[in-house]
This record gives C-alpha cells, sequence and structure tokens, in this order.
C-alpha cells in the first residue's frame, strides 16, 4: 500500500460518527493527522455526540498541534480547523 497521509476537518469525522463508519478513517490511510483546531470543533458539540466519544478515546495520538497557519492561508480568513487541516495537508 502507498504512504496517505489524511489530514482531516470536523465534518467528515462528525458524519462518519453519525453512520457508525469512524473504522473507515483509520482503516484506510496509513497516517492520520487530527489538527488540534478541529479536535475543539468536535469537542464544542453535543455531548452525546458520537464524533466527540471517538475523539476521547485512542485517536488522541493523531491530534496534532500547530505552532504555526501558513500566512497565505491565514490570508483566506477561513475558520481555525480549515486553516490548520489546510497547513497540514501533503
Amino acid at each position: 500500500m502507498t504512504s496517505r497521509k489524511w489530514v482531516v476537518n470536523a465534518s467528515p469525522v462528525i458524519v462518519l460518527a453519525d453512520i457508525d463508519c469512524l473504522h473507515l478513517l483509520e482503516g484506510l490511510c496509513t497516517e492520520l493527522v487530527i489538527p488540534a483546531a478541529v479536535a475543539r470543533e468536535i469537542r464544542a458539540g453535543p455531548r452525546e455526540d458520537a464524533a466527540q466519544r471517538w475523539l476521547e478515546g485512542h485517536v488522541q495520538a493523531y491530534i496534532r498541534h500547530l505552532e504555526d497557519v501558513d500566512p497565505t492561508i491565514v490570508a483566506w480568513d477561513l475558520g481555525a480547523g480549515e486553516s490548520q487541516v489546510l497547513t497540514c495537508a501533503p
């Protein structure tokens, strides 16, 4: 299998959690990255949310804390999660 790094935003995590398919995130890539701002967005949701429960489990190892966001991306005025995803993306 070729190396595939996936950097995910909150929406795919939330939707895959809703349909009980979060295993696909870990099973279909070789490296999974969840930027810290994305994790904060998911944690801001309802407590009973499946995405939030998943995030609090063993996936803590996938969360990446970024010191800086690419200045070009900052200029696009996106949300923090989207900006960190684009900064981390290969």
